[in-house]
This record gives C-alpha cells, sequence and structure tokens, in this order.
C-alpha cells in the first residue's frame, strides 16, 4: 500500500520565489526509495514496470526543499532514521525522445546539514509528471564527500551536453532561417523576372495595336481624299419637251 505524508506548512514569512502553500494547491510527487542503489532507467520504462512497492505519494509544493522531503521520507522508511544514512535524489523525467532517464540531482545526510539540504524542485527543473528516485544508503563522511564531487562532476558533465545541444539547436535553427531567407530571396527574383516579361509583352501588345490603328488612320484618309464618282442623271421626256 502506498503511505501518502502531507508537507507542513510554512509558518516564516513568503520569500521571493516561495509559494504560498494556503492559497496554492499541493502538487502529487511520486518518490520510489530502495535501499543501497537507485532503481534503473528500465525501471521506469511504462506504467507496469514502475517499482510501486517502493513507491511514496507525497503531496507538496514546487518549492519543497530536499530536507523538507527528508524528513518525510524518514517517517516512512526506518532505513532513513539510520546513524549517518545518506540519501541520494534523482530526477526521472522523458528525455526528448519520449524514454524516462534518471538524473541524481542532490544528496542530503539523515541527521546532519549537507549542501543540498536548500535545493528546491524548481531548483532541479521539476515538472509535474516526473518522479523522484530516492537511494538510501549508509555512509561515512569521506563516502559522502566522494558522492558529492562524482554529482557535481556528472551535474557538470550533463549541463555541458544540454548546453551543447541548445547551441546544436540554434545553429540548425539560424541555418533554417538562412535557407528560408535565400528561398524568399529566389522568390522574389523569379517575381521580378515575371513582372518584366508580362512588362514586355503588354508593352509589345500596345505598339502593335498602335500600329494597327495608325494604319487604319492612313487607310481612311486616303479613302477620304479620293475622286468621287459622277453620279447618274435620269432625263424624263414628255411629248416633244425635256422636263
Amino acid at each position: 500500500m502506498t503511505t501518502t505524508p502531507q508537507a507542513s506548512h510554512r509558518p516564516a514569512p513568503l520569500k521571493p520565489g516561495d509559494v504560498d502553500r494556503i492559497k496554492t494547491c499541493p502538487l502529487l510527487l511520486r518518490v520510489f526509495t530502495k535501499m543501497g542503489y537507485h532503481h534503473t532507467a528500465e525501471d521506469f520504462a511504462n506504467s507496469a514496470t514502475l517499482p510501486v512497492r517502493d513507491e511514496l505519494d507525497i503531496h507538496t509544493w514546487r518549492d519543497a526543499t530536499l530536507r523538507e522531503l527528508t524528513e518525510l521520507i524518514k517517517d516512512v522508511r526506518q532505513g532513513a532514521r539510520k546513524q549517518n544514512a545518506l540519501l541520494s535524489f534523482a530526477l526521472v523525467y522523458p528525455d526528448k525522445s519520449g524514454r524516462n532517464v534518471l538524473r541524481e540531482v542532490g544528496l542530503t545526510l539523515c541527521n546532519k546539514p549537507s549542501v543540498g539540504d536548500n535545493k528546491t524542485l524548481d531548483d532541479l527543473h521539476f515538472e509535474i509528471g516526473d518522479f523522484l528516485d530516492v537511494s538510501i544508503t549508509v555512509a561515512d563522511m569521506l563516502q559522502f564527500r566522494s558522492l558529492e564531487k562524482d554529482r557535481d562532476t556528472n551535474s557538470s558533465t550533463v549541463e555541458s551536453h544540454r548546453d551543447r545541444d541548445r547551441d546544436r539547436d540554434i545553429n540548425r535553427t539560424a541555418e533554417r532561417d538562412r535557407d528560408r531567407e535565400r528561398d524568399r530571396d529566389r522568390e522574389r527574383e523569379r517575381d521580378r523576372d515575371r513582372d518584366v516579361e508580362r512588362r514586355d509583352r503588354y508593352r509589345d501588345r500596345d505598339t502593335d495595336r498602335v500600329e494597327r490603328d495608325r494604319d487604319r488612320g492612313m487607310d481612311y484618309n486616303r479613302d477620304r481624299s479620293a475622286p468621287t464618282q459622277p453620279q447618274h442623271t435620269i432625263t424624263k421626256y414628255t411629248g416633244n419637251s425635256r422636263t
């Protein structure tokens, strides 16, 4: 059965970027915990393979911190309450192809402050529908620092890959824009050529019409200037007199 802990209201005054938890409806955060290791990305391939036995449903807000989530997990997971228990948080989200991937985003210690305590879901770029996968282990401080260093390195690698993909998308967009501009230039050039051809055709047609009109005028004037033929006269005789 899924346990549903509730995130508590913060009595402190709101700060810039905080959510008014009294007026804002909480979201459903599906958290999957595992002792010793993270689940694999294949476990989140589809709804049929989800590790629902390890699931916690938490109703919380986008400004919830990893420390708050750690305290909620401690309430229902006994392993998270052990001395020097280490919680490793990973965000599960779909990539561009629609396949769910798993990326580590932060570490917290059960009973000690840690650098990941104040990270919020917004800081992790959490979107509604994403999952959180939490690995619970017992580690000493040297192991914690080593894991924190590895996580920072992985995060830097992910960020560099994301920047590279963004630059590649920008370059592709710029190239598409240049291609569209070249196509528009060629289309405008074809339009100009058609306009010139149409104008020349109309000019030739008008010239032919003017020449025909001039020829008709010359024929008409020639006909008017020609000498008239003498008219026939009828003479009527009556008796000996001519009338």
